[in-house]
């Protein structure tokens, strides 16, 4: 999970919460409309991966984007 700019954002126990594409935007997780090619390459226990962005409720703004597309 990313903020509004992008930043990773840490769980209680200080890891990066990852979700796969058919995933990523379920239980209240965002999607801005215009990151639908902005990939995130992480490392993953099983190897290397590229995600999209998903934001925690509110990390968007009003109109649904993220810090790159006001």
């Amino acid at each position: 999970m990313v903020d509004y700019h992008h930043n990773f954002t840490y769980d209680a126990d200080g890891d990066v919460e990852v979700y796969c594409q058919r995933h990523a935007f379920e239980d209240g997780r965002g999607e801005c409309s215009c990151c639908f090619d902005y990939f995130i390459k992480v490392s993953v226990e099983d190897g290397d991966g590229k995600f999209l962005p998903s934001f925690a409720k509110g990390q968007l703004d009003e109109e649904g984007y993220c810090a790159e597309h006001p």
